[in-house]
């Protein structure tokens, strides 16, 4: 829970979007973005 992690978790998709829109479909960069998201306890 600390204000770092969170705000890496609030910055980090928007550059994962841009990549992921030449390369993957954007449920394939949604899933794998959930699976990252799991691994940082709320």
């Amino acid at each position: 829970s600390a204000p770092t992690e969170l705000e890496k978790l609030k910055t980090v998709p928007s550059t994962w979007n841009n990549r992921s829109k030449k390369r993957t479909p954007n449920l394939e960069s949604l899933t794998a973005w959930r699976r990252l998201i799991s691994q940082y306890p709320q």
